[in-house]
Parts: C-alpha cells; sequence; structure tokens
C-alpha cells in the first residue's frame, strides 16, 4: 500500500527531527557555564535609608542584568525573570550588602544630605552554571512544544486524509467536491490555530 509508506516515512522524519532536536540540547548542556568572576560596587541615594537601599538594590538588579548579557553574547539566550529575582541573587552570592545605607553628604536633596548604600555584584559560577541550566531548560521545553505542535498537525492530517479517503469510497465519489472543501477548511483551521499557538 503506498499510504503505508508515507506514513512510515513520515514517522521516520519524526523520529529523526526529535533525535536531532534532543542532540543539540545534549551539545548545549556541555557549554562551560563561567569563565571568570566578575565584582563590581553598585550605588544607590535616596533620601531615606530604606529608600537609598532599593534605589541600590534595583541598579544592582540592572547590572546584574548587564553583565548576563555580556557574559552570553553571541548565544542568543533570553534569561526570564527567574534567574533575576531577589532570593535567587541574594541565595548564590551574585548581590551582597555592602555596609549598611550611610549619610552622604555629597549628594544633596531638598537641602538634605541623602543615604548611600552599596551593594556588591558578583556574577559566581553557581550562578552562571543556575542560568545557564534555567536557559537550557527553556530552549528544551520550547523545542518541545514546537516539536508536539507539528506532531499535532501531521496527525491532524493523517486524521482528515483517512476521513476523506472513506466517505469518498462509501459514497461512490458522489460528493468528492463537498468531501474536499470540508477537509480542506478543516486542515486550513487547524493550521491556523497551530499558527496562533506559536
Amino acid at each position: 500500500m503506498p499510504s503505508s509508506r508515507w506514513i512510515a516515512v513520515a514517522a521516520f522524519v519524526l523520529i529523526l527531527g526529535s533525535a536531532r532536536l534532543a542532540f543539540s540540547a545534549r551539545e548545549d548542556s556541555s557549554d562551560s557555564a563561567a569563565e571568570d568572576a566578575k565584582v563590581e560596587t553598585v550605588e544607590g541615594h535616596g533620601p531615606t535609608a530604606v529608600k537609598a537601599r532599593r534605589v541600590a538594590l534595583e541598579n544592582a538588579e540592572k547590572r546584574v542584568e548587564a553583565l548576563l548579557e555580556q557574559h552570553f553574547a553571541g548565544r542568543n539566550w533570553e534569561i526570564g525573570q527567574h534567574p533575576l529575582d531577589d532570593v535567587t541573587l541574594r541565595q548564590t552570592g551574585v548581590l551582597k550588602e555592602v555596609g549598611t545605607p550611610a549619610p552622604s553628604p555629597a549628594v544633596v536633596f531638598n537641602d538634605q544630605p541623602t543615604f548611600v548604600a552599596k551593594y556588591r555584584v558578583e556574577l559566581t559560577e553557581e550562578y552562571l552554571d543556575t542560568v545557564a541550566k534555567h536557559v537550557r531548560h527553556e530552549r528544551v521545553w520550547e523545542r518541545q512544544r514546537l516539536l508536539a505542535r507539528i506532531l499535532a498537525g501531521v496527525v491532524v492530517l493523517l486524521l482528515v486524509t483517512a476521513g476523506y479517503l472513506r466517505l469518498d469510497d462509501a459514497s461512490g465519489g458522489y460528493c468528492t467536491r463537498m468531501l474536499r472543501l470540508g477537509a480542506l477548511a478543516i486542515v486550513a483551521v487547524a493550521g491556523l490555530v497551530l499558527a496562533l499557538t506559536l
């Protein structure tokens, strides 16, 4: 039967594609995450110690994001929010407060001295490994979702083809045009749904 050959070829192509995706994911995991740790001090000023600490923390988080973009440049990775939240940054030792907020006579706001808070920013190996694992996990998840959509499209196409052939055979060829239009409509709707979910 020629249709069984096409099904076997389609199954072989899907298996080959999933094996290629799995291999490329394994290849990504072999990348070394850390080169050298970068240490910087970031400041934040505010009218009170609490606001100075908040501004310094925001500045430190922005600096971490900029350093990650530099470190992982050329890989087209989107890091996401999880590795950049306060809890992860403090647990992995990336952000550490330096001392306590102190008055800063150098910066004046409304004729009042402001407070300055400082955070030390260090991209540790542990944190870079965490970020690399998170990004790899996200990329593998995206590839699996794409493969699932492709597989769903192939299944819909096979079901529509099988249904069309069975109904055309049962009607003796009298409803061929209507069956073709129905099959095309179902395939078009399925393709639109799959395209919108990308």
